[in-house]
């Protein structure tokens, strides 16, 4: 029965006298009853508030109604409770005094008996009202070291053979520091959690559960609480998962199935779970498949990342050395795997972490902006003016992001030894850190945290909700609560390398990945690139973007300069420029080994592919010239997938996943997937890479036409056109050419030619097109043959799609186009364009079919 059935009949003098002392009751009462309030109401009593008319001092005094007269009330109970209880360090709140006192019913004016409790008064908030009051506060890591002392309590009641007996939210408490009292060193202000109500502890004379199930109902309350704060829950996967998993061990009816040694393993058991749950890392995830996560963004366990990790990326030396630089290519390329791997939290909690780390000679944060920058910031750029208008919100929006990212990344640092030591992150290092922190930022921002759980986590949370709630103003046209300059970064990043000496080695790099203008727009892009290439010695930035995804102007008219503030660096064109066959193909061995190794499975590249007798593409072009008709297979073995990579790693392992699917290839299986059925499936998957180019969008129709006339082309001019000169080798025409003066624009001279030739004003747009969307691989430009005032253009037909057309897969000559006439043909009239150009390489009118006809 709640206390409030009957306290509010009660009529209370204004002073108790419990055990000889008195106590003034400074509560608000009115005529002697009880102004009731429900954050002091419980199952058994009410808490007034007292004060000891002698010390001054406050207590809290709690009236039960009266049952007998038990042991709790005998002289010997407060010597025994406090004996048994009283050195926990402040997880019980012991009973000072205990007494049975007369109060009179304001109604009947009869006397009856009650009993009290004295105990010291606790300033802070019932678990109930902090779940109730705090819903942003409450995250897996709170859940945790919530969970983890709670259960200390229990156990420790046990091991005693005694039960608290009334153990629910309302009877436990998150206690405040004192105020005044200054914080340890690089903990700031926290809450600790202490049990109340221990006046009715009792001794078991028998096993009793009454305290666990009261456990176990406390935790189901915490994790369903929990999973209402979906932003926490987002940051944290393994929570909902792992959690909910050992509560259900929790209520297995055969406690030994779980827990065999009792009590004390359920508690180390919730230790790791909770340590597996703040570090994500920590999670195991339980079944992979070879190509399973294609795409990195698939991949939420790190250690899974790292085991599929190829450090034969072309580009790896390049892009990991410690300069800003800007990585591009063709999407599946591998930039989102190549920036984690870069992330220092990544190794963290990896076997490998003390032999990778130092190789790295940064301390990479990575930073995702399809997550966090494009739903959040993507429409503002459909007003540029609008976005202006924002820009310092924009920036402030996007500062709150990497500095999340920069604390997280810190606190797991700090978790692990040998990073410490690698970087000097220091607790002092992230106290200075947080402190300088709190002088741009509100002051509400950091709240006390429950103790023991980390300083640099909790405030990582709360700059996440600071965040939050400036997307919200910018979205509802309201003041930000907070307004950050563009050099915050910098004066946080220097803050910290003054505390971490190691940091000026390994200065701290951000890895911002997939900051393309098709996912957060280029308004946005023109005012954080202020941020982004401020000139600071503590950090710098590395981002990745898809072709034409960086727009490096900045909102106020300079240009970023590529010269001098960052590295281009391309993935397509890095790829099919390395000119070693055995590199190329190591590479991709690797990368599917890899993959078939982490998921256990007994088959590799040697058991299952194996190898072509095209131990060159010159000698595969003559056969297929040479054979015409008749059943086809010679698009087999790993050197000929490795033939096929443009940089697109996806591409790669979707042929792969398809050989195997139609070999019915198993996790057991060692035999050679047959050459016919290698054959088969990779001209299936270039057939259906090149269909899907219809559904690009914009100009998904004319980028159709534009590789199905050169994909026929190329295999006309290889099949049946004229050798190469003073040979009888096929020509393989992959690759266009095309040269200009160093002055000019390749685009702006195809957007002139464009409207005066056939008045269309987008020939420039479709032209990026072809290369944002890998039609064609941009590769470096070159010195022109024809003058050393000239350079070349040269553009690469993407491989992959050259099985839909029955071609050899390498380069060997090109198509020199002319003049930037004859380039806006080739764009507009590819057919006729490319028809015409056959003749000239022998070939006959007519071409050869369209290149779907006849597909199974």
């Amino acid at each position: 029965m709640k206390a409030s059935k009957w306290i509010t009949n009660v009529l209370f003098p204004e002073q108790l006298t419990v055990e000889g002392k008195q106590f003034r009751i400074i509560d608000g009462l009115e005529k002697g009853i009880v102004n009731l309030r429900e954050d002091r109401s419980g199952y058994q009593g009410y808490v007034l508030k007292v004060e000891d008319t002698e010390s001054l001092l406050s207590y809290a005094l709690k009236v039960c109604l009266a049952r007998g007269q038990p042991e709790n009330q005998s002289e010997s109970y407060d010597v025994r409770i406090n004996r048994e209880l009283g050195d926990t360090k402040g997880l019980f709140v012991l009973p000072r005094f205990i007494d049975s006192i007369d109060l009179i019913s304001a109604e009947t004016g009869t006397a009856s008996t009650y009993t009290c409790f004295v105990t010291d008064w606790i300033d802070g908030k019932t678990l109930s009202m902090y779940l109730r009051d705090h819903p942003d506060e409450i995250t897996p890591d709170w859940v945790c070291a919530v969970a983890t002392q709670l259960h200390r309590g229990v156990q420790y009641l046990r091991k005693r053979n005694l039960k608290h007996g009334d153990l629910h939210a309302d009877n436990i408490m998150l206690r405040n520091e004192i105020e005044d009292l200054l914080p340890l060193h690089g903990q700031g202000p926290q809450v600790d959690l202490t049990i109340i109500d221990t006046g009715h502890t009792a001794r078991c004379t028998e096993p009793d559960n009454a305290d666990f199930i009261a456990f176990v109902d406390l935790l189901v309350l915490l994790y369903n609480t929990a999973l209402r704060n979906r932003r926490a829950v987002k940051e944290t996967p393994g929570f909902a998962l792992k959690f909910k998993q050992f509560l259900e061990r929790l209520t297995e009816d055969d406690e030994a199935r779980y827990f065999p040694n009792g009590g004390d393993e359920k508690y180390y058991e919730l230790r790791q779970v909770c340590d597996s749950i703040s570090n994500e890392f920590g999670l195991i995830q339980q079944s992979f498949q070879p190509f399973d996560a294609i795409s990195a963004e698939h991949l939420a366990n790190d250690k899974l990342l790292l085991s599929l990790f190829n450090k034969k990326f072309p580009w790896y030396s390049t892009v990991a050395s410690k300069s800003p630089t800007v990585l591009t290519g063709p999407r599946g390329c591998g930039k989102s795997m190549f920036f984690r791997y870069l992330a220092a939290k990544t190794h963290l909690f990896s076997d490998t972490c003390a032999e990778k780390l130092p190789s790295i000679p940064f301390l990479g944060v990575y930073v995702g902006c399809s997550s966090d920058l494009q739903n959040n910031l993507l429409w503002l750029s459909r007003d540029p003016a609008v976005a202006e208008r924002k820009a310092n919100d924009v920036v402030t929006f996007f500062s709150l992001i990497v500095l999340r990212e920069l604390l997280r990344t810190l606190a797991a640092i700090h978790d692990n030894s040998f990073a410490r030591r690698l970087y000097g992150i220091t607790t002092s290092a992230i106290d200075a850190c947080v402190t300088y922190c709190n002088y741009f930022l509100p002051s509400s921002t950091e709240t006390p945290r429950l103790s023991g759980t980390s300083r640099a986590w909790h405030y990582a949370e709360r700059i996440d909700k600071l965040r939050v709630d400036v997307g919200l103003a910018m979205l509802r046209d309201r003041p930000s609560p907070t307004v950050l300059p563009e050099t915050f970064i910098g004066e946080i990043t220097t803050k910290l390398q003054e505390n971490c000496l190691p940091l000026i080695e390994r200065p701290i790099v951000f890895l911002l990945d997939d900051y393309t203008k098709q996912r957060i727009g280029s308004p946005i892009q023109r005012i954080l690139n202020k941020v982004i290439w401020e000139r600071r010695k503590s950090h710098y930035f590395k981002i990745s973007c898809e072709k034409f995804g960086f727009d490096p102007n900045a909102i106020d008219g300079v240009k970023v300069d590529s010269d001098r503030e960052f590295a281009l660096i391309d993935a397509g064109d890095y790829a099919v420029s390395w000119k070693t066959q055995n590199r190329n193909t190591g590479f991709i061995k690797n990368l599917i080994d890899l993959r078939l190794s982490a998921a256990s499975w007994d088959g590799n590249v040697e058991s299952l592919i194996g190898h072509s007798e095209f131990d060159s593409d010159l000698k595969m072009a003559k056969y297929i010239r040479q054979n015409r008709s008749g059943t086809k297979s010679h698009y087999h073995g790993i050197e000929i997938i490795s033939r096929l990579w443009s940089g697109d790693v996806s591409s790669i392992l979707h042929i792969v996943r398809e050989i195997f699917i139609r070999g019915e290839v198993t996790s057991s299986s060692r035999y050679l997937v047959p050459k016919k059925t290698q054959h088969d499936a990779i001209v299936g998957v270039s057939k259906a890479f090149a269909k899907r180019v219809h559904t690009y969008h914009p100009y998904g129709d004319m980028l159709t036409r534009i590789l199905q006339s050169y994909g026929s082309f190329v295999k006309d001019v290889q099949v049946s056109g004229s050798f190469e000169k003073n040979s009888n080798n096929p020509r393989r025409l992959i690759q266009l050419e095309f040269s200009i003066r160093p002055e000019e624009d390749l685009f702006c001279l195809l957007r002139e030619a464009g409207w005066k030739l056939y008045q269309i004003d987008n020939i420039d747009r479709i032209a990026k097109e072809l290369l944002r969307r890998a039609v064609f691989i941009e590769r470096k430009e070159s010195r022109a043959k024809e003058s050393a005032d000239l350079r070349t253009i040269r553009w690469q037909f993407r491989r992959v799609y050259l099985p839909s057309f029955g071609t050899a897969l390498e380069r060997k000559s090109y198509l020199d186009i002319k003049t930037i006439e004859e380039f806006a043909a080739f764009i507009i009239e590819p057919a006729k364009f490319l028809r015409q150009k056959g003749i000239g390489f022998g070939v006959k009118s007519g071409g050869t079919p369209d290149m779907f006809e006849g597909e199974s």
